[in-house]
């Protein structure tokens, strides 16, 4: 089953009525889709807001298919995983409208799409952190490959699996800038020093440092295929200087150095992480 993100509801919900439904163990969205009164559509097609007809979509093959469900409300600080079984039959829960101060609706019924989310485990703050940082944003449900196997194993109760794709994009990038600093290859420089936190910060780099020497270090982490990479090597490229050091990380066969970059296969880093086992286990909790 895939995994799903869902962001219960919205902020013009009365809190009683989503401190309602959460307290049940049912996850809400909400899209009113009609003009004079929400819609109890689950027809997709029904929608005539681009945004509001793919939250439908997935909703419902979330429905029909199941899938394993990371849920936050405004009402909880902690999350909630679990299982939305396969056929579950999707529900209209009737809430209230609650606009923030200075607006106004013309309609006082809130008709949420509620799903039963079964297996049900909270997640505290400090629990998952790996997790939450790469939670969707602006979505209230969504598909969630990031998170790879992980939300899977956890709500079954099962160990993260020791491999490279049980760690998620951002950690996977966070392992690379470690093993740039206490890798044993003799052709490849140490990092020193981040000059910017890792990912996110640029949009063709991932890693960002110098060496003992001063040379800049600029690292895209990938975990797709030398082949499949082209485009990403080709804006790694552009950051070539007398006085840089490009690092590409990718699912390739051998470590080698082509046209000023030094191509490192991801499973290199899995194995210099596995002689670190207490670090990899904590990566691996977190």
């Amino acid at each position: 089953m895939d995994s799903y993100f869902v962001r219960h509801t919205d902020m013009w919900i009365r809190d009683e009525d989503l401190k309602d439904t959460w307290s049940n163990n049912l996850i809400a969205i909400h899209h009113p889709g009609g003009i004079k009164e929400d819609l109890e559509s689950f027809r997709p097609e029904d929608y005539t807001d681009k945004a509001e007809r793919k939250a439908v979509t997935a909703f419902m093959k979330l429905a029909t298919n199941g899938g394993y469900v990371w849920a936050e409300t405004r009402v909880d600080k902690c999350a909630k995983v679990g299982i939305v079984k396969p056929g579950t039959q999707p529900g209209i829960f009737k809430a209230r409208w609650q606009p923030p101060p200075g607006k106004h609706v013309d309609r006082t019924v809130a008709k949420l799409k509620v799903l039963a989310l079964t297996g049900v485990k909270k997640v505290k703050l400090k629990e998952l952190m790996s997790l939450r940082a790469c939670v969707p944003i602006k979505v209230t449900i969504s598909r969630w490959g990031k998170c790879k196997g992980r939300l899977a194993d956890f709500v079954e109760g099962r160990p993260p699996a020791r491999v490279w794709d049980s760690l998620s994009p951002d950690i996977q990038e966070i392992l690379c800038s470690e093993f740039l600093r206490e890798h044993d290859l003799p052709s490849l420089p140490h990092l020193k020093r981040l000059l910017m936190p890792v990912g996110r910060t640029l949009k063709d780099v991932d890693i960002y440092g110098v060496t003992e020497s001063q040379k800049e270090v600029f690292a895209q982490v990938t975990h797709s295929g030398e082949s499949d990479s082209s485009e990403k090597v080709r804006a790694l490229r552009d950051y070539y200087s007398p006085n840089s050091i490009l690092v590409f990380f990718c699912d390739c066969q051998d470590l080698k150095t082509e046209s000023e970059i030094t191509y490192v296969p991801n499973r290199l880093v899995f194995e210099w992480a596995e002689r670190e086992h207490s670090y990899l286990d904590k990566l691996l909790s977190i």
